[in-house]
């Protein structure tokens, strides 16, 4: 074999190693590049998820957020904004001053009175005392709830406008002078529905108290449960007969003939829809305080606030076995309708813990918007 003959079979042995090495060498690189890639497009759906899982916890973070600023300002801006109007009208509704002033005269002989005469001034300032306070701890309690309400529905609107003005911007779904009319709604209840409220709860203590003469004495316990037994008999009353929705909202008809620009100084910032929205979401409204949810809520609400009346009830009793005559009970009674109408409410912090109250506004303001 010739010199160039040896020579080119080795470069081809040589050659064909090279191919193959070559091969093997760009076989691994391609499998290195794979695995790279695998890698980035993992790392890349990591980092996406996490984008995900971030927005998505700042999204609930904001609504949460706006949630809890609505049962905030419910306690601390509108109810106190309403109660002062309640306490007057109650008090006008309730007013025991000029039997006090009869009484007080016959005491100190200005006037004169017969015996049957007193005994129904007395009888009368009983039945207006505990009907005071029974009417202003049930008032209470369904402004609270009501107010809850109504801020939790509006407040489902402002926050998906937000939601929507940051995304593509527009017009919001309810205009200003929409909104303050629908909040102007809660101006029924200190009004008309407080006049038919104390009517309800007046009728109901005469029924109660119709065994209890000037001649008895009770302890706090006594006190109390009478007012839970009145309490309770309203309640009934109220779901049996005409239901909450007649003393929070008017009637349908009422609100169908009252124009949107009624007590609204800027008519010309409502805009032409409106109409149309204020009543889907009155008649929402309406449909709440219709449903068996919302009567819950006022029965466990109730129950708080009445806690609340019996830790009244107990400042004026130095022991449980105390009793009191009732013509030294009846003025003091009077007077416990008083603190459930102060503000800050005390009532407040005692139903936004309640967690019937927080399941119904964390409901309404999650739920769909109806319009």
């Amino acid at each position: 074999m010739s010199g160039w003959s040896r020579l080119s079979r080795r470069n081809k042995a040589l050659l064909t190693v090279g191919v193959g090495a070559v091969s093997a060498g760009a076989v691994y690189g391609a499998k290195l590049l794979y695995e790279s890639y695998q890698e980035y497009v993992r790392l890349e759906e990591e980092y996406e998820e996490d984008q995900r899982e971030q927005e998505e916890k700042q999204a609930s973070e904001n609504v949460e957020t706006h949630f809890n600023s609505i049962q905030r300002i419910c306690d601390s801006t509108t109810m106190p904004s309403m109660l002062p109007h309640m306490k007057e009208n109650l008090l006008q509704l309730l007013d025991i001053s000029p039997l006090t002033a009869k009484l007080t005269q016959a005491k100190h002989n200005v006037i004169s009175l017969s015996k049957e005469e007193k005994y129904a001034t007395w009888d009368e300032l009983k039945l207006l005392s505990f009907s005071r306070t029974a009417t202003a701890t049930l008032s209470a309690t369904l402004l609270a709830v009501f107010l809850r309400v109504q801020l939790n529905l509006l407040g489902r609107y402002l926050y998906l406008d937000s939601v929507l003005d940051r995304q593509k911007g527009g017009q919001p779904s309810l205009s200003k002078a929409c909104q303050h009319k629908f909040l102007g709604y809660a101006d029924f209840l200190v009004n008309r529905g407080l006049d038919d409220m104390a009517a309800i709860v007046r009728g109901t203590v005469e029924d109660t108290l119709s065994g209890l003469t000037l001649k008895s004495k009770l302890d706090r316990a006594q006190t109390s449960k009478l007012f839970v037994e009145i309490v309770q008999r309203v309640i009934k009353r109220v779901e049996k007969e005409s239901g909450w929705a007649t003393l929070v909202l008017p009637d349908s008809k009422d609100v169908d003939r009252a124009p949107l620009t009624e007590g609204n100084t800027d008519a010309s910032s409502s805009l032409p829809e409106d109409e149309a929205k204020l009543r889907n979401i009155l008649a929402e409204t309406r449909e709440v305080a219709e449903s068996p949810e919302f009567a819950s809520v006022i029965c466990a609400a109730s129950e708080a606030s009445l806690q609340y009346l019996d830790c009244q009830i107990a400042t004026l009793f130095q022991t449980e076995d105390e009793t009191m005559p009732l013509p030294h009970l009846i003025p003091l009674i009077a007077q416990k309708s008083d603190p459930l109408l102060v503000t800050p409410n005390p009532l407040c912090p005692l139903l936004s813990q309640l967690p019937a109250v927080d399941a119904l506004c964390a409901r309404l303001y999650s739920s769909p918007p109806k319009m």
